[in-house]
């Protein structure tokens, strides 16, 4: 058999000391109904840099993961005022995250002050992911 291109792709990048922030969404963690492909897909992104981060630790290459939560940028701009809304009361701090929210826990962990952070999974969602379900 031969090596997974993943495997491959990790290795190659950890030979010249590349570290990859991967970022997937809260349904990997929390689940919600209708969206079992697109969770699973993310839990596995999970389960990877759990693992890539367990396997070249001892090389001081760190993999981390940011779990982004519903932030308002250009893309869903056009979904209207009502739909913001929504998506802001959904979030238990009832404010609205920017690309900026997201930037600022991706610079931390390209830091040297996270230099013994590997393997963790970094929600940045206004609280979103502690509520474990949906708001209904």
């Amino acid at each position: 058999m031969g090596a997974d291109p993943v495997e491959l792709g990790i290795a190659a990048a950890a030979s010249v000391g590349y570290r990859r922030k991967s970022k997937p969404g809260a349904l990997g963690l929390m689940g919600s109904p209708g969206y079992v492909a697109y969770s699973t897909a993310k839990a596995g992104v999970h389960g990877f840099t759990i693992s890539v981060a367990a396997d070249y630790a001892t090389q001081n290459i760190r993999a981390n993961c940011i779990i982004v939560g519903s932030v308002h940028t250009p893309m869903v701009s056009h979904l209207g005022p009502e739909a913001r809304e929504r998506r802001r009361k959904m979030v238990p701090m009832q404010t609205e995250g920017t690309a900026w929210d997201i930037a600022h826990g991706a610079v931390y962990l390209a830091s040297d002050e996270s230099r013994w952070v590997t393997g963790i999974l970094l929600p940045i969602d206004g609280g979103l992911v502690a509520l474990r379900a949906w708001p209904r």
